[in-house]
């Protein structure tokens, strides 16, 4: 079967389900296309095994940006090579096959959506999802900074890849470093005051906490203290509350009561025992 410029231009402008059937189907050219289903799938493998033989370092890059989105890729993101320059050049290779794109920004690349889906689809054919899913979460939880108004446009930057990474949490391997990634994504949508996108990521994150360390591990109280603060935040003082007493209680008890995480939230449950009294007051008066 032949296939059109223009028709191939369709398919790429398809659902994700399409594209992916595009590469396994079978056009009809048993003979000349005999080890892949189509000629796309030929031309994309021939390139991509020459990338695996000649450059390792870039089929690990190809590999690792298959679990990003699209768009907007830094190249800080991707793992260390052994020399300073081995980044840029490793990318400039990829640009050479055109498997990714410049943007017109220092340091930031795309990938083309179809070598996107190509490589993620050979992934999972390969049954190595689980451990790519694992290597990348691993190094996010290294390169993702404590988010302040400091490191704003690094962890800015970063954040549609990690979240994207974060969908495919279910085939990751080591939960205590999962743990961390989300307890600092969490973290970033109180800066936007995204407290409902907060608090679902910090129950994701203490469910997942008490799975791994132990319902009374001292990170897992730390995660029911953040989850106390975002209902906080979001005016829902009785769970607040509630929350804070159980945290105390069990810091107490854990860690002792002259430990300085129980101070803490000593200090957290009283500061809303004040603010519960005022509006108290304020509900009286008016």
């Amino acid at each position: 079967m032949y296939i059109t410029i223009a028709k191939y231009l369709e398919i790429c402008k398809a659902s994700n389900q399409n594209m992916i059937a595009m590469f396994n189907r079978d056009f009809g050219e048993q003979d000349r296309y005999e080890k892949t289903a189509n000629a796309i799938a030929t031309t994309w493998l021939i390139s991509f095994e020459q990338i695996t033989r000649n450059a390792p370092l870039a089929t690990l890059y190809l590999r690792n940006i298959a679990n990003f989105t699209e768009k907007d890729i830094p190249i800080s993101l991707l793992p260390d090579g052994r020399k300073d320059w081995d980044k840029v050049e490793t990318v400039n290779i990829l640009k050479r096959y055109t498997f990714v794109l410049d943007r017109g920004t220092v340091n930031r690349f795309d990938i083309y959506r179809l070598v996107h889906i190509a490589i993620r689809n050979w992934i999972q054919t390969q049954g190595d999802l689980g451990k790519q899913i694992t290597k990348v979460i691993c190094q996010l939880s290294e390169k993702f900074p404590w988010p302040t108004h400091k490191t704003r446009d690094v962890w800015t930057s970063y954040l549609p890849h990690t979240q994207t990474v974060l969908e495919f949490r279910g085939h990751y391997i080591k939960k205590e470093i999962l743990e961390l990634l989300q307890h600092n994504v969490a973290k970033v949508y109180n800066f936007p005051r995204q407290y409902k996108e907060a608090e679902q990521m910090h129950r994701k994150t203490l469910a997942l906490s008490k799975k791994v360390l132990g319902p009374e591990n001292p990170s897992t109280l730390s995660s029911m203290n953040n989850l106390a603060l975002v209902f906080n935040r979001q005016g829902k003082y009785e769970k607040a509350e509630q929350m804070h007493r159980k945290t105390l209680e069990l810091r107490e008890r854990v860690l002792g009561p002259k430990n300085p995480s129980t101070f803490t939230n000593i200090n957290n449950l009283v500061s809303l025992s004040k603010l519960l009294c005022i509006r108290k007051l304020f509900s009286r008066i008016y």
